[in-house]
């Protein structure tokens, strides 16, 4: 079975590096997700179906941008 290393190394999207999409983690449970569209999510936590999100910053959670040493 194949594990997954963390953190988890991002690359930055055209829509991260325009500013177009942003990392929201949900109050509630802690799942963070990537939201491409202004404005916080509308719909609710794929994980536990709450809808109260928090706009965060890199690096959240096991999320960090992936520098260029890295590659």
């Amino acid at each position: 079975m194949n594990q997954i290393q963390l953190p988890l190394r991002l690359k930055h999207t055209p829509a991260t590096e325009a500013g177009e999409a942003s990392v929201w983690q949900c109050r509630h449970c802690g799942a963070c997700i990537c939201h491409g569209e202004a404005g916080k999510p509308a719909g609710r936590c794929p994980s536990c179906a709450e809808n109260n999100w928090s706009r965060q910053t890199l690096p959240v959670s096991v999320f960090r941008p992936l520098i260029e040493e890295d590659e």
